[in-house]
């Protein structure tokens, strides 16, 4: 059986630092995020945009400085290029971008020079040029990462560059592929200026098509599951623009996000059934302007009734020829009033919301539906070298449709409801083949709901004809709502990196970035992609935790390339944002972050027990969630590894890891199997009995979050609080405090749960066995 060496080593803190770290009491025990809002410098924060001066040099460092941030490995910009384009046009927010982002960082604003014929090779060299390859192009569609590639050169004597294609003098020069491209290459280079990482020559293009960010924003103003406060869009103030709106943009570009689903997926209430109207559609047309000028494309979330609702027909029946006339009519009007529209994205039949199903219709008959009318966008054209388009016809755009839905009632299956992992996979594997090309199937990372730890969703490897998207949660609603740190690249890798073809080395990133795997490369599979539900508010810091900041951009970065890191992406993060930072302040800060996941899963729901939380998503109330764990008085787990249960629905050499206690990974063991709490763990967990490790990694997981409060007072003295303004040591001190208190709130209620449900209580304490000794070594 697999283990992760992690969890024993938060046992070891149970025994060696519980007597030492004690977390002090928190000035009041009722306050919460948000009660914790402050105000940075400006009105908000400008997270790792935040161009404030750079430390010194080493040259200019005192002997007895603590700062030693390596400068940048160019000489100071004095002017920038940026060719003939207007401020409101791609390569125009690039070159602003560029000249803030150097006028902030240096002191020196270089000044624009529209022409670069007015240089000449006597020139001193202290400049910059931005190139594009394909000038006035910035939202190619299909999308194809290699239009969004770009190169980065820079040196200290523009007389020793290498790449002398171009007749300017300047030192560095920031190449795109399209106008985009160059705005990817600008932010790039900035954030290795404000990282000292920049290097002579840098070069980097997405792998996946589509890297979308879906609000879940309503047009009242709310966020579902939101912990940041309310909406940034201001509907009702719509047309008017709001200067917060383009650090929005700005924030989401220079991860590389290209899409933006706008309102919410639960898209028949909270007012969002009235954003296909045309009143609506004028409103959003700046907001959706604004955001293709830093190279997002528009998608919308319909109500699937629509036709009933919005356009007064008796029906919304998917194969009622009237009701296929109105949607086409009004995607002609969306495009009409926002250019960069290019499909939708579709919650049906799902937790309350109407789809075909309601008509008698299939799944595919519904999707198939929105595939058709957008068959061929107006006025959309395929790039100038051809991508799959023909002529000057328009290309398709694309209808993300979401498999998540909860199942039938049962009364023979725990709970008295269908498997909520099988439900899905019979829902829509049969379908495999029979959507049109310009539907994407979108499904969640697992099969439950965005819980700390899932088996990835079966759908991934058991439909190779059609074209899926993974979606991920930014915001944390199973994850401690922004109260915790729960920090989720590390996460997200062990699902995009998962074989799901058991052996052939096909990972679910290689199924959503290039379709290996059955979608074709050359067809629809431009259309897959990876999303991200938003965690996004109008709070000044944006995302509720100061920390939580790390989920948004590590979400880009691995949407951009999903090989990178998760390690890597964090160590950006906190190099970004805290860049005024003693250099050995930045480890510590970036290793509580990659161990705050499995901190929050053994303090919540270790060894793949799901479900663990009540109604309000936060507090545990196991006693409630019996259909997912299935607890009894002697047995724990679900029995989904036998035959006609969910862990046969995998490709079958995955399904053989499921099949057996002995070669199920222990971390997903009860969402498999159904075991007695005296089954013995491998020794990498102590071999201690399920029951043990329960309320050890519940015990464990708490004194690990005690122990990020001990690591963050030990930077008091070297973090730069800049980013988010003064009083930020303080503010995430008093949230560390309160998710340390909730941490061990967590624990005992698990513990006495599972003590009450066996009559058998927690172990006073578990000694040092051999093996965790060996592990502290």
């Amino acid at each position: 059986m697999m283990a992760s060496p992690i969890h024993t080593l938060f046992f070891l803190l149970v025994f060696t630092t519980a007597s030492r770290v004690t977390a002090r009491p928190a000035k009041s025990s009722r306050r919460t995020d948000r009660n914790l809002r402050h105000t940075p410098p400006s009105s908000w924060s400008q997270l790792w945009l935040d161009y404030r001066p750079l430390p010194p040099s080493p040259e200019t460092t005192t002997p007895n400085s603590t700062s030693s941030h390596p400068p940048p490995p160019v000489v100071a910009i004095t002017r920038v290029i940026c060719g003939n384009t207007t401020a409101d046009e791609t390569l125009g927010r690039a070159c602003h971008e560029i000249v803030t982002g150097l006028d902030g960082m240096t002191g020196r604003r270089p000044a624009i020079v529209a022409n670069g014929d007015r240089l000449t090779d006597d020139d001193d060299g202290a400049c910059l040029v931005l190139t594009s390859q394909r000038p006035g192009e910035a939202l190619a569609w299909p999308p194809d990462p290699t239009r969004d590639s770009f190169r980065i050169t820079t040196s200290h004597d523009s007389s020793n560059r290498d790449d002398r294609s171009s007749a300017t003098p300047c030192t560095t020069i920031i190449t795109g592929a399209s106008d985009v491209a160059v705005l990817y290459g600008v932010f790039r280079y900035l954030n290795l200026v404000r990282r000292g990482r920049l290097t002579s020559d840098v070069k980097d293009a997405p792998v996946t098509p589509l890297r979308v960010w879906n609000l879940w924003d309503n047009v009242s103003g709310s966020v579902e599951r939101g912990y940041s406060g309310k909406s940034v869009f201001l509907w009702k103030d719509l047309p008017k623009m709001h200067p917060r709106y383009v650090d929005y943009a700005r924030l989401l570009s220079s991860v590389g996000v290209n899409a933006i689903v706008w309102n919410n997926v639960n898209a028949c209430e909270h007012e969002n059934q009235h954003i296909l109207e045309k009143e609506y559609l004028l409103k959003l047309a700046p907001l959706a302007k604004l955001f293709s000028q830093y190279g997002l494309r528009t998608f919308l979330c319909p109500c699937f009734n629509s036709p009933v609702i919005v356009g007064k027909l008796d029906t919304a029946d998917p194969l009622d020829s009237d009701v296929v006339a109105w949607w086409r009519k009004k995607v002609e009007g969306i495009v009409r009033h926002v250019p960069s529209f290019r499909g939708f994205l579709v919650k049906a039949d799902s937790e309350g919301e109407e789809g075909p199903m309601a008509y008698n219709r299939t799944e595919v008959d519904g999707a198939n539906l929105f595939a058709s009318v957008l068959d061929s966008l107006p006025g959309v054209l395929p790039p100038d070298d051809d991508m799959g388009g023909s002529g000057g016809s328009g290309v398709p755009g694309v209808v993300f449709w979401r498999s998540f839905s909860h199942p039938d009632k049962d009364p023979t299956m725990p709970g008295g409801k269908a498997d909520q992992a099988l439900a899905q996979v019979t829902r829509f594997a049969a379908s495999d083949g029979s959507f049109l090309p310009n539907v994407v199937l979108q499904n969640k990372n697992g099969p439950f709901d965005f819980q700390v730890r899932e088996p990835v969703h079966a759908l991934f490897g058991t439909m190779p004809r059609t074209t899926q998207m993974v979606e991920l949660q930014v915001t944390q609603e199973y994850l401690g709502q922004g109260k915790h740190v729960c920090h989720l690249p590390s996460q997200w890798k062990s699902y995009l990196d998962f074989d799901v073809t058991g052996g052939d080395h096909v990972t679910m990133a290689d199924i959503v970035t290039q379709g290996r795997g059955g979608a074709s490369s050359g067809g629809n599979g431009f259309f897959g992609g990876v999303a991200g539900v938003s965690n996004i508010g109008d709070d000044p810091n944006w995302t509720g935790h100061e920390f939580a900041a790390a989920n948004t951009y590590g979400f880009g970065r691995l949407a951009w390339n999903p090989t990178l890191s998760a390690e890597r992406v964090t160590r950006e993060w906190v190099e970004a944002t805290w860049a005024g930072a003693d250099p050995h302040a930045l480890k510590p800060l970036t290793a509580l972050l990659l161990q705050s996941w499995e901190a929050f899963e053994n303090y919540t729901a270790p060894l793949g027990v799901g479900f663990i939380s009540g109604k309000d998503h936060y507090t545990p109330e196991p006693e409630h969630r019996f259909q997912y764990t299935n607890a009894t008085k002697t047995r724990l787990g679900y029995d989904r590894g036998v035959e006609g249960g969910y862990g046969g629905t995998y490709n079958p050499a995955v399904a053989k890891i499921w099949e057996s206690v002995e070669t199920t990974p222990e971390e997903l063991l009860l969402c498999f199997h159904n075991v007695p709490y005296s089954f013995e763990l491998s020794p990498e967990r102590g071999g201690m009995s399920v029951l043990e490790y329960i309320y050890a990694s519940h015990r464990a997981g708490a004194v690990t979050a005690k122990g990020f409060v001990e690591t963050w007072e030990g930077l008091k003295d070297v973090i730069d609080e800049r980013a988010y303004g003064e009083g930020t040591y303080e503010v995430v001190t008093e949230r560390l405090l309160f998710g340390a208190k909730e941490a061990e709130r967590f624990a005992d209620i698990v513990i006495d749960y599972f003590s009450q449900l066996t009559g058998v209580p927690p172990p006073a304490s578990f000694g040092k066995s051999d093996v965790l000794l060996r592990m502290s070594r």
